[in-house]
This record gives structure tokens, C-alpha cells and sequence, in this order.
């Protein structure tokens, strides 16, 4: 296991690479807050895949729903240190 191609987004598109070179993800983190990798997330998705929303997003963000739905994609958000600070 380990990482096994380097990419770097200014030479190539890491979505095409990631679905060329290993077909795709079973789980795609979006990390960044932004459209583009909100957008690379789904497309890279395989069948079943799970898009997990770890990011704040500074205004609205568009999904392709015919995809999430075509590919049945599963999509989670997450809120770090949820519920672990007193109510005050």
C-alpha cells in the first residue's frame, strides 16, 4: 500500500489521472471548499463510491445529480469536533 503516482495540478488534471491510472475511488474526501474539487470528487467516485464532505464551503456549491445518481454515489458531510464543546 502507499501512494504510487504523484500529481501535480498544474501539469495534468487529477481527475483524468486518478480515473485513468487506478479507475476511479471507492471514497473521495472533499477537502478544499471550493467547486472544482467538489466536481472532481463525484466525477472520480467509482460505482458506490461515497463523496465525504469534510470542508467549509464559502457560498453555494452545484453537484451533478444525474451522476450522483447514475453512479449511485453516497455523499456524507462531516463536522470536525461535533458536539465536543459545552453548550453555552
Amino acid at each position: 500500500m502507499g501512494a504510487t503516482h504523484i500529481i501535480n495540478s498544474l501539469e495534468e488534471n487529477p481527475t483524468e489521472v486518478i480515473n485513468s491510472v487506478y479507475g476511479g475511488v471507492d471514497i473521495a474526501y472533499e477537502a478544499e471548499g471550493v467547486q472544482p474539487t467538489l466536481t472532481s470528487a463525484t466525477q472520480v467516485d467509482k460505482k458506490g463510491g461515497q463523496v465525504i464532505i469534510i470542508a467549509i464551503f464559502g457560498k453555494q456549491a452545484e453537484v451533478e445529480m444525474f451522476l450522483v445518481v447514475a453512479h449511485e454515489i453516497n455523499i456524507e458531510g462531516s463536522l470536525a469536533y461535533c458536539h465536543i464543546f459545552p453548550v453555552i
